[in-house]
């Protein structure tokens, strides 16, 4: 979708088997993540800042409950979404779908973000600096 504010980048892969799917949406200078698996909408990243979108928050969640694994696992797996999408702050997590994600999950959905939505989303992105 495209109409001067919003741009959207939508895939679908398999995590543990289950179709996952994931959408980047660009609106005017905010930038989110949406994943979703099973029909269950999840937010996991919100840009805080104005293009290019690259700052992001986390706010004090009990990721056992929402992850079914450790903190320390948790942190390990932001940390590896935050440096192959070249973030500079930590992800904000509002609310995950899945009942669990393993460090794996992330490394394959980090590269299916990297190589398939971002390549999009960066170049218009860009396109759309050079009309301003």
């Amino acid at each position: 979708m495209e109409n001067g504010f919003v741009r959207e980048f939508r895939g679908t892969l398999k995590l543990n088997g289950v179709d996952t799917q994931v959408a980047f949406a660009n609106f005017r200078e905010i930038r989110r993540l949406y994943i979703t698996q099973t029909g269950k909408f999840s937010l996991l990243l919100r840009s805080t800042c104005g293009p290019p979108p690259t700052s992001y928050e986390i706010p004090v969640i009990d990721v056992q409950t929402v992850f079914g694994c450790s903190n320390i696992l948790f942190d390990t797996a932001a940390k590896h979404l935050m440096a192959h999408l070249k973030l500079t702050d930590k992800p904000l997590l509002i609310s995950f779908g899945m009942s669990k994600i393993s460090y794996t999950d992330v490394q394959t959905l980090t590269s299916y973000i990297a190589s398939k939505l971002l390549p999009g989303i960066d170049e218009f992105s860009s396109r759309r600096g050079d009309e301003n």
